[in-house]
């Protein structure tokens, strides 16, 4: 990477639902900083927008941002993300869906020397960037980071925590993720909804792109559990277990395969899951679900999903997002249930676990406020913490990256919690 560089940091996207919640991020975390001063624009593709973004976080938080410059870039116009990418030493991308959108600016940021980081919870995309990009990002000695929001760095630094935290050697981690709503209830964005539904219409080029990659599976530490279907029952949280259609899985995977590869760590099973409490919650989720999957698999359905977003999701989904409201009364947290042995030479792929841990990553509202919060750090760590990070550049996951970084300490001085909530104990039951 080029010394010279005009700024330490530019967030893509600025005018976007999130992106504006970044730049208050960034802002309020660069008041408190006790390192030297960044010098960080924003930018986006109206200039008079950028400057109203600039404004209104000024007027709600009290800090000064005359300082903070705009940068005109637009996917549209490849030459002004070329631009913007030679002008700065790491993208915060918020522009999304990043199907559409997300490879031209990690091209150009791998081109010009410049790191990346995103906020993507697209399987396909994130998968599809390493396999096309690592090598030519570990040749420029650039890192690449997808999925560095509430997807999926929640799930894959509390797989880390966890680790950290058990007594032994882990065999299986069962995550199970709630997302809790407020007195006034519940939104989540239409950007996010527009992405699942691309995923779902293209789950069969995402196999392709498995088969193509051609990974080496991994060793089994523990007798698997049993396989799952569209739901199950659950008697750790005593309700139901959706699996996640989310990112989380194969960001989890990736770490794991990366850390066995590269730094002989053990790898063990991992399931990640939605936390369903009541019957008639699971019958709605299921009658949702099914319908979503159906009708995205075809050009008529999807038009149906992108223009009735509320309609097809229950509600939990519009276009304009939530209002501040909803977001300061959100919360959500990530429960694992970790089973392992305390005697690690006892493990074995037919080996019944006999050590539970519980763990547990909790914040506040996960799209505006916990995304920001991460996606920041993350670039934080890229720019103050160089000497922990992979000795080359290259496409990373959250884990893979930030192994031996102090990411988990720096999310919990920014309110995203990891606790332990269950010390480890003797463990004998079938895990369903």
């Amino acid at each position: 990477m080029a010394s010279k560089r005009i700024y330490d940091a530019i967030i893509y996207g600025a005018t976007g639902f999130t992106g504006r919640y970044v730049v208050r991020e960034f802002a309020s975390v660069q008041r408190n900083n006790k390192n030297k001063a960044l010098k960080w624009a924003i930018a986006g593709r109206t200039p008079a927008k950028l400057n109203q973004v600039l404004q209104n976080i000024s007027k709600v938080t009290g800090i000064k941002l005359e300082d903070v410059d705009i940068i005109i870039a637009d996917t549209n116009d490849e030459n002004s993300i070329q631009q913007m990418c030679a002008k700065t030493k790491i993208v915060l991308n918020c522009v999304g869906p990043y199907r559409f959108h997300g490879e031209k600016v990690v091209r150009n940021a791998i081109e010009q020397g410049c790191h990346h980081v995103d906020i993507s919870g697209e399987t396909q995309y994130l998968e599809e960037m390493e396999m096309k990009y690592h090598d030519k990002a570990k040749a420029a000695n650039v890192y690449v980071i997808g999925s560095c929001g509430a997807d999926s760095i929640p799930a894959d630094a509390g797989v880390k925590f966890t680790r950290d935290s058990f007594p032994g050697q882990l065999g299986i981690v069962d995550c199970y993720i709630n997302l809790n709503a407020g007195p006034k209830g519940m939104l989540l964005n239409y950007a996010t909804w527009e992405s699942a539904i691309h995923g779902v219409a293209n789950a069969h080029k995402l196999k392709k792109l498995r088969k193509e990659a051609n990974h080496v599976k991994l060793p089994k530490t523990a007798k698997p559990v049993v396989r799952r279907g569209s739901y199950f029952e659950s008697t750790e949280i005593q309700g139901y277990g959706v699996p996640f259609m989310g990112a989380d899985h194969s960001v989890v995977q990736r770490t794991l395969r990366y850390l066995y590869k590269e730094k002989n760590l053990q790898p063990f099973q991992h399931m990640h899951s939605i936390a369903i409490t009541s019957t008639l919650g699971l019958y709605k989720f299921l009658f949702f679900g099914s319908l979503f999957s159906l009708l995205a698999r075809n050009k008529f359905g999807r038009s149906l999903l992108l223009q009735f977003p509320g309609l097809f999701s229950n509600g939990y989904f519009r276009r304009g997002g939530p209002s501040q409201e909803q977001i300061d009364g959100a919360t959500f947290s990530l429960t694992f249930y970790s089973y392992g042995f305390k005697d690690k030479n006892k493990s074995s792929p037919d080996a019944i676990p006999d050590t539970r841990l519980v763990t547990k990553v909790s914040g506040p509202e996960a799209a505006y406020i916990s995304t920001p919060i991460c996606l920041v750090q993350a670039a934080m760590c890229i720019l103050e913490e160089t000497d922990s990070l992979p000795s080359t550049g290259g496409v990373y996951t959250p884990g893979g990256a930030f192994q031996d970084t102090n990411i988990v300490a720096r999310l919990q001085e920014r309110g995203i919690e990891f606790s332990v909530i269950e010390e480890p104990s003797s463990f004998n039951k079938t895990i369903r």
